[in-house]
């Protein structure tokens, strides 16, 4: 029988390395590979040529797959959209996986690494866009400004009107909005506390609703709005990452199963506030985007959770207790 040494040393390695996380990363980036490169790019395109400079194709010259079809479905019948889903997977693994970064270095040290994550690869790829739209209008004016080369790699463009040079970039702000919150609880030593978690997933939503609930008092709305209306939405999305650092207060035995459901509970309705209240419906937008974000959030959620549960399931006996929490 083990003693509480060798447990502790199990339960340590499987925190360094948590596979069915990974296989939830995995599973996520393809189903949004898929959307993005398959779905989106035959079905808007508006926003291809905004970003390509390049006119699409017509559908009608595009073949659909069973694949193509299946993945339709859940939008048209449930408002569910599986691209929107893998990316509420994505936000949930953040909350999840960044309390183990936090624990192990220093506030500094865990800044320095989050830049050094994101940056030199975001202007990597920035570059490759450019090359690439360079050929693409290879004889034109190159159609993209300094500003806009310069917003997009500071991860500011959004706030201050500007298009994207790659629109993939925009769920990064979002991340960066929680590294702040998360490093400041866990600096405070607040992070494992429940209530506190819950209070901050609520103060983040009202923020969100007060600041997203803004209208252009002009044709050409200036930085100031852009400002508030896409910081408010940033936060509104943020609140979903708590359910990750629920999860990982569950998995690391901090936390009950009766207080993790409270927890979750709590943050899912703060973001359905977030979303069905903030700048997510008209009259801040045309059309209605709360309602597939947060039915999509959800499907994600379960799907998260179900890949969690077999992941425990697949533990070394005697180490699902200390992993899981106690009933």
């Amino acid at each position: 029988m083990p003693g509480a040494g060798s447990a502790h040393q199990s339960t340590g390695e499987r925190q360094r390395i948590v596979w069915w996380a990974h296989v939830a990363r995995g599973s996520a980036a393809i189903v949004v590979l898929f959307a993005r490169f398959m779905f989106e790019f035959r079905e808007q395109k508006t926003l291809v040529k905004t970003f390509t400079f390049i006119t699409p194709i017509p559908l009608a010259e595009l073949p659909t797959s069973f694949a193509y079809e299946a993945y339709k479905w859940p939008g048209e019948h449930l408002k569910v959209d599986p691209g929107t889903a893998a990316v509420g997977m994505f936000f949930m693994l953040s909350g999840f996986v960044i309390p183990f970064a936090l624990e192990r270095r220093t506030m500094s040290a865990f800044g320095i690494r989050r830049i050094l994550r994101v940056y030199p690869t975001l202007w990597a790829a920035t570059a490759l866009s450019l090359v690439v739209i360079w050929i693409t209008t290879h004889g034109s004016p190159f159609p993209v400004e300094r500003a806009q080369v310069i917003t997009s790699g500071t991860l500011v463009a959004q706030y201050g009107g500007k298009n994207w040079i790659d629109p993939s970039y925009w769920t990064i702000p979002i991340e960066e909005l929680f590294y702040v919150t998360a490093a400041i609880l866990a600096a405070t030593r607040l992070l494992r506390r429940p209530a506190v978690l819950v209070g901050t997933a609520g103060l983040v939503c009202a923020i969100s609703v007060m600041l997203g609930r803004v209208l252009p008092t002009s044709a050409a709305p200036d930085a100031l709005f852009w400002t508030r209306f896409y910081l408010g939405r940033n936060l509104g999305f943020m609140v979903f990452i708590y359910v990750g650092v629920a999860l990982h207060m569950l998995y690391r035995g901090f936390w009950t199963r009766r207080t993790f459901a409270v927890v979750t509970g709590s943050i899912i309705g703060l973001a359905a506030i977030a979303l069905h209240h903030g700048a997510f419906q008209r009259p801040y937008l045309p059309v209605d985007q709360a309602t597939t974000y947060f039915n999509s959030f959800v499907t994600g959620f379960v799907i998260f959770m179900s890949e969690s549960a077999l992941g425990v399931a697949g533990a070394p006996p005697g180490t699902a207790g200390v992993i899981y929490g106690s009933p």
